[in-house]
């Protein structure tokens, strides 16, 4: 067994990434446990009337797309499977409606929904918290009436039902959550308790500890926390995405590195004998 303790650790990392590499190209969908947190997000998106419109705030940046755009995508498989529609927009993430646009047009094309008529890119609109208040009063005039490419929102037939951001007009908001302005500063104190709009939040990995007491005193009315959130609700909606093949690698390597350590113990123990 010397032959174990000898290996060259290039090996190792060239297997760990041939590991890693193989699951993202090819996704094993292995199964993984669903918590109660994605479990209830799921289920108040499930709840909502055919023909309710969901208010997608995309308050991400290229950085967070690894963790926040495959909970849109899966947010949209949900969506237009139920009926629901979808509106994207933000007022402080300049590169988030495109990033959110682009996932929920992939989802769009491949569900036969139609732009205008089942979803919405407002986009980007600038001036943050004064924005995020304007758009409860009257959305069209605090979008300049105008979509995330120019064209007159007036024109098209889900604007006609989404004229501001109340209660009446919309049935949930998912804001995406990645740091400040987002969704405990902003889309929280702006929009959601104002209004009354139930606030369903997608937050990355490392802002889950500090939107934990939001979700425990029920202002935010559910939560995905980081990757595996994101990949339990991809589960829950039938379509296993980036957020699955990130688990897989993350499954996959970690029974590699538990395979390593039992063969250089014994290894080690082997040899150590053989010398005594």
């Amino acid at each position: 067994m010397e032959w174990a303790l000898d290996i060259d650790r290039r090996w190792i990392w060239a297997i760990i990434f041939i590991i890693i590499g193989a699951v993202i190209i090819h996704p094993l969908g292995l199964p993984i446990t669903v918590s109660p947190d994605t479990q209830k997000f799921y289920d108040t998106i499930q709840k909502l009337p055919e023909g309710s419109i969901i208010l997608v705030g995309a308050s991400y940046d290229i950085g967070a797309q690894g963790e926040i755009t495959p909970m849109v995508k899966a947010l949209a498989y949900q969506a237009f499977a139920h009926n629901l529609r979808l509106a994207v927009f933000d007022a402080a993430w300049v590169n988030g409606p495109k990033l959110a646009g682009q996932a929920i047009d992939q989802v769009a094309k491949e569900m036969g929904k139609k732009y205008g008529v089942d979803w919405i890119n407002i986009g980007y609109k600038p001036g943050s918290s004064t924005t995020y208040q304007l758009i409860t009063q009257d959305l069209i005039s605090a979008a300049k009436n105008v979509d995330q490419t120019g064209q007159s929102l007036d024109q098209f037939p889900i604007m006609k039902d989404l004229p501001k951001v109340d209660k009446d007009h919309v049935a949930a908001i998912f804001a995406a959550d990645i740091g400040s302005p987002g969704a405990g500063d902003a889309w929280l104190p702006y929009v959601s308790q104002p209004t009354g709009i139930p606030l369903l939040v997608g937050s990355i990995t490392m802002s889950v500890a500090q939107n934990k007491p939001y979700v425990a005193s029920g202002q935010f009315a559910a939560m995905l926390a980081g990757s595996r959130g994101a990949a339990e609700y991809e589960q829950l909606v039938g379509h296993p995405g980036a957020a699955a093949a990130q688990q897989d690698g993350q499954s996959l390597a970690a029974i590699y590195v538990t395979l390593l350590i039992v063969l250089a113990n014994v290894a080690w123990l082997t040899t150590r004998k053989k010398a005594a």
